[in-house]
């Protein structure tokens, strides 16, 4: 058990800063919050996002090494309040002397999800509220300082700033080239033809970005197809992995609909014959009067319009069985140097059980 004051752990990868491969990191959320009808409510509008250094000394043996904190090159301490472009979804309130008032959009604001190491020593985050490629490296002792952040339009695709409220970048990996693995937590809200919300709600389609940050263009997006079912609904991606060999994984989440029925499976993912959506679609608009996510509600269009989805293959089902309640909050997961893996799962800053280890 990890004995810690913090919370909303997302993300996990193994902490470059151990060789053995015995030690991962998990980052924090927003802070403690609730959101409903487009609003972020902050429980505390002065929370700032950690990075916290856990070891596995053995099966079930998970220690707290350290606590380091987050801020940007000027020197402000990221928060979880939401910048000025995600304040038209993810309006912003804090709780002040009990009551819930409106809170200035903050440029230092973020919301974490996941992280992965840039093979230097320093770190690339994924962010919810742009969504945003964040790269920090390492600064005095119990800190990470940001001095690079990618959005839409600034390295980014244009089209995922037709993201949906809280459902911005959630995993995020390196490929074995070096190039990194984006993925966007659902379905964005862009439409040509049908309401934009009902298109993000209904489509299957969830888009995967692959970019070298090191280098200018070579961006690509490819359709991800996640899994509805009846009884467990949509999926959404909680995190992505990349194996030893090479290969990609993708964690996917389903909520279930009827109370501790959720369920996590990890797919294996294939990209060589996916097709590149931003090569035939750079700025966002339609297929033929009709955009990927529109397709995406009824998958029998894409192979019309001749779009071909990442190739999925099921590796690993419902991993988190014995934790049906705590499945749908599933939004990390690690490969240890044993092989075992470790799933993390967002309490909300709730206490709880935050980790699983599977075999």
């Amino acid at each position: 058990m990890v004995a810690s004051s913090e919370g909303g752990f997302s993300g996990a990868v193994l902490d470059p800063r151990d060789s053995t491969g015995h030690s991962f990191l998990v980052v924090t959320d927003r802070g403690p919050n609730q959101t409903a009808d487009g609003k972020v409510f902050l429980e505390s509008i002065a929370y700032h996002q950690k990075i916290l250094r856990i070891r596995r000394s053995g099966p079930g043996h998970l220690l707290l090494v350290a606590t380091d904190s987050l801020r940007l090159d000027q020197g402000a301490w990221t928060t979880g309040i939401s910048p000025v472009w995600a304040q038209s979804t993810e309006r912003a309130f804090g709780l002040v002397e009990g009551r819930w008032v409106p809170v200035v959009a903050d440029s230092a604001g973020f919301d974490f999800e996941g992280l992965t190491t840039d093979g230097r020593g320093g770190l690339w985050l994924v962010d919810e509220y742009g969504p945003r490629l964040v790269h920090a490296r390492s600064g005095s002792p119990g800190e990470w300082v940001i001095d690079r952040i990618l959005g839409p339009g600034r390295g980014l695709p244009e089209v995922l700033r037709t993201r949906r409220g809280n459902k911005g970048f959630e995993g995020i990996a390196r490929t074995g080239d070096g190039r990194l693995l984006l993925a966007l937590q659902g379905s964005l809200a862009h439409a040509a033809t049908l309401d934009p919300e009902v298109v993000a709600k209904r489509s299957r389609l969830v888009r995967l970005v692959v970019l070298d940050p090191d280098r200018e263009g070579g961006v690509r997006q490819y359709a991800y197809l996640v899994e509805d079912t009846p009884g467990l609904g949509k999926g959404r991606i909680g995190d992505c992995l990349s194996l030893p060999d090479g290969q990609l994984v993708v964690m996917e989440v389903r909520k279930g609909k009827h109370g501790n029925s959720g369920r996590v499976d990890l797919w294996k993912i294939d990209l060589s014959e996916a097709t590149d959506l931003g090569a035939f679609d750079p700025g966002g608009t339609a297929f033929g009067g009709q955009t990927p996510e529109e397709m995406g509600v009824a998958t029998d269009q894409l192979a019309l319009k001749g779009i071909q989805p990442v190739r999925k293959t099921l590796w690993k089902a419902d991993v988190a069985a014995e934790r049906k309640e705590a499945a749908p909050k599933a939004e990390g997961l690690v490969r240890m140097a044993d092989g075992s893996l470790v799933v993390v799962f967002d309490d909300d800053f709730r206490g709880g059980a935050p980790f699983l280890e599977i075999p």
